[in-house]
């Protein structure tokens, strides 16, 4: 008898995805990669997305690009040029990012077969988890990766709380 597990890694490794994996195989498909820097999980059967904690310059640098490319796609209806400009050095530049960590918060960038497909920030307040940020580059959106962010976090039985732009 196949283990979920075999069946998933199977389809994984011959491309071969089986759309009958239902909500709870699916939840139940998250696994550890071995440390508790990353965890995979299965998405339309096709994503394998990857949790990785940022730790290192290379990372910080990469969530860097990745809002460059995504803050002026995702606010050019909302803010101006010169208005996305400040926001991004104010809060994704290298500095800003490693001062945060300093602060608490804890970053994650979003992987598939090691293509960063997005981030998002976070830190533990005494009473609920305080999301920062959340962002999917243009290619990967509207695939479940937020959603699957939102899952991960509710691991933790802590309130989420969010602030959103009032005309996002």
């Amino acid at each position: 008898n196949t283990s979920l597990k075999d069946k998933i890694n199977k389809n994984i490794s011959t491309s071969n995805y089986n759309n009958s994996i239902n909500k709870e195989e699916f939840q139940a498909a998250t696994t550890p990669l071995g440390s508790t820097k990353k965890y995979r999980i299965l998405l339309y059967w096709r994503i394998v997305m990857e949790f990785e904690l940022v730790d290192t310059e290379i990372e910080i640098k990469n969530i860097e690009m990745m809002a460059s490319i995504i803050w002026p796609m995702a606010y050019k209806n909302i803010l101006s040029s010169d208005q996305i400009k400040y926001m991004l050095s104010k809060y994704l530049s290298y500095d800003e990012i490693t001062k945060s960590m300093k602060q608490g918060y804890t970053y994650v960038i979003f992987k598939d077969n090691n293509v960063r497909m997005g981030f998002m920030a976070y830190k533990f307040e005494p009473e609920y988890l305080f999301l920062s940020k959340l962002y999917i580059l243009p290619t990967f959106q509207n695939h479940g990766i937020a959603s699957k962010a939102i899952e991960y976090l509710t691991q933790y039985k802590e309130p989420i709380v969010l602030t959103v732009n009032k005309n996002n």
